[in-house]
């Protein structure tokens, strides 16, 4: 499998993953509150855009879901991941 036909299908499957989290009202938004809930442990996944414009954000982000054991997402334009998830960053789990 090529790695356009891997990305495809990690993208799809998000598209999928945001779609039904935001049914369910498991969405968190901003890095203030994704910390928050990566901490309590509520986490499940974490989707986060590879040029970030703080790189102390990147940093925390990776760091609090090795941890906590979260699955991490990296998309690489940060455009994309706004238009993959209308700005969510990160979904709780329950």
């Amino acid at each position: 499998m090529t790695d356009l036909k891997k990305l495809m299908i990690i993208e799809k499957f998000l598209k999928i993953l945001i779609k039904e989290a935001t049914k369910k009202n498991l969405i968190v938004k901003g890095i203030k509150e994704t910390i928050k809930f990566i901490i309590r442990g509520y986490g499940y996944a974490c989707i986060l855009a590879k040029n970030c414009n703080k790189k102390q954000y990147k940093i925390a982000i990776k760091t609090l879901c090795w941890i906590y054991k979260v699955k991490i997402f990296i998309i690489n334009d940060k455009k994309k991941l706004g238009r993959l998830c209308k700005v969510i960053v990160y979904i709780k789990r329950f």
